[in-house]
């Protein structure tokens, strides 16, 4: 497994992501050589919040959870020092990125919920095997524009 690359400070983080993850090597991961065979932000959340806890050797996994019609998992993430990363970067609190994801997927604000931690039940995909391989390609990457 990779290790972890030097931090950056938030913002060129933030653009580091979503560089990376508008590039089509990065996407072809999870559109063509994952479990979830979807997008970071419809299926592959998840392998995308685990690759970069993974990049960045620090954060916490979280999550976007909707209340109605039922308690289910929409959404991962990571946070670092108080700031919401995903593959569209980051986010300044929870109520920006949950703002972000419900004007997005049109979902109203009030039936989403912020949650700490990988939720057992949720179906979206976790595929060990293309998190490794989409880290392995954003260190990669991160190397090479930041050297």
């Amino acid at each position: 497994m990779p290790h972890p690359q030097p931090s950056l400070p938030p913002d060129k983080l933030s653009a580091f992501i979503r560089a990376a993850f508008s590039s089509n090597e990065i996407l072809a991961v999870l559109l063509d050589d994952s479990t979830a065979q979807s997008g970071p932000f419809d299926g592959g959340c998840l392998i995308v919040a685990k690759a970069l806890l993974l990049l960045t050797g620090k954060g916490t996994l979280i999550r976007i959870v909707r209340h109605e019609p039922h308690t289910q998992t929409e959404h991962y993430g990571i946070e670092i020092d108080g700031h919401i990363y995903d593959a569209s970067g980051k986010h300044q609190n929870a109520t920006a990125w949950i703002n972000t994801f419900a004007s997005r997927e049109l979902i109203a604000p009030p039936l989403l919920f912020f949650a700490y931690g990988y939720d057992e039940a949720s179906d979206i995909p976790d595929d060990p095997r293309a998190i490794k391989e989409l880290t392995s390609l954003l260190v990669a990457r991160q190397s090479k524009d930041f050297r």
